[in-house]
């Protein structure tokens, strides 16, 4: 009995203990860490090409140094400061006149300020100043005479001179060419009925080609005057004035090429027989301003409008 007693609170008190601790929860892997979103390339879609021509404007073109002592006249055009080209040249005009400056520098001189006050919208004030230019045509013999001779500084003089002629002869051929300005393609409010199709074709539409016709023959004929200037024809101004021609052409092409595809559609062989052609015609005007830019090392902005419009338009 005495032996019970004695483990009885034993296991009283075993009983009442406190239970084990449960077992410990087993440690989560570690997470992995958030991946990077996948790296994304831009693919850059090159932009259509335009087959339209680009038309550069006189100013681009480069003018040459109009002589010993005159380079500071160039920083007016730089600037495109025509009102002070003008104010300084005008003094300049009276030294070439008093005989104070050679004749490859008087007729630079009045070049440059036919392009200034062409900037200015003074029109007939730069014709009046590019006739004098070529006013001064017949008087090159002496100094080519010395050019022959082998005079040697006069080669950049030859150079002035006939650069001069060339840019008098390119400029009355733009003022024939700003006729086009205000012939634009007819408008067609007609429907798809091939009668209608066929009127507008056969007779607004070849009247409009007929009229830019008419301009592009006599700007053409301007522009050819430079090719006179014969072997010493500078290739800039022979080069841009086909890269001009070349545009006429091509202008009238994209602005057909423009017109409501129903309409090109309905208007079948007709419509495309004008632009076969006028394609032709610009293909053959800028191959020309390639070909004479190529021969004589030319790289300008008249030359890269050729380039460009015969690379998109193979």
């Amino acid at each position: 009995m005495v032996r019970t007693l004695l483990i009885a609170p034993f296991l009283f008190v075993a009983a009442c203990a406190a239970p084990p601790p449960p077992p410990a929860a087993p440690t989560p892997p570690p997470m992995d860490k958030e991946a990077p979103p996948p790296e994304t390339k831009t693919v850059e879609v090159p932009e259509p090409v335009s087959k339209a021509p680009v038309v550069p404007t006189r100013d681009e073109m480069v003018r040459l140094v109009p002589g010993e002592g005159l380079e500071a006249q160039l920083e007016n055009f730089t600037k495109k400061n025509y009102f002070a080209a003008i104010d300084e040249l005008a003094p300049e005009l009276e030294k070439a006149q008093r005989g104070q400056h050679g004749l490859d520098e008087k007729v630079q001189i009045l070049a440059m300020l036919g392009q200034a006050h062409d900037m200015m919208g003074e029109k007939d004030r730069a014709a009046q100043m590019y006739r004098r230019v070529l006013g001064e045509w017949r008087r090159p013999n002496a100094l080519l005479k010395r050019i022959d001779k082998g005079d040697a500084g006069d080669e950049a003089r030859r150079q002035r001179l006939f650069d001069a002629f060339g840019e008098a002869l390119f400029y009355l051929g733009e003022q024939r060419r700003e006729g086009l300005s205000e012939l634009e393609i007819p408008y067609y409010a007609g429907g798809e009925d091939p009668k209608e199709v066929s009127r507008f074709v056969t007779r607004d539409l070849s009247q409009w080609l007929g009229k830019r016709d008419r301009v592009i023959v006599r700007a053409a004929k301007e522009y050819g005057r430079i090719d006179d200037l014969g072997e010493h024809a500078p290739a800039r101004w022979r080069a841009a004035a086909a890269s001009r021609i070349g545009a006429m052409h091509a202008l009238a092409l994209q602005a057909m090429r423009d017109l409501p595809e129903g309409l090109r559609t309905a208007a079948g062989a007709e419509l495309e027989e004008r632009m076969q052609h006028e394609e032709q015609e610009a293909r053959q005007a800028y191959e020309r301003c390639r070909e004479v830019g190529d021969g004589g090392g030319v790289d300008d902005a008249f030359t890269k409008s050729c380039r460009r419009w015969l690379d998109a338009n193979r």
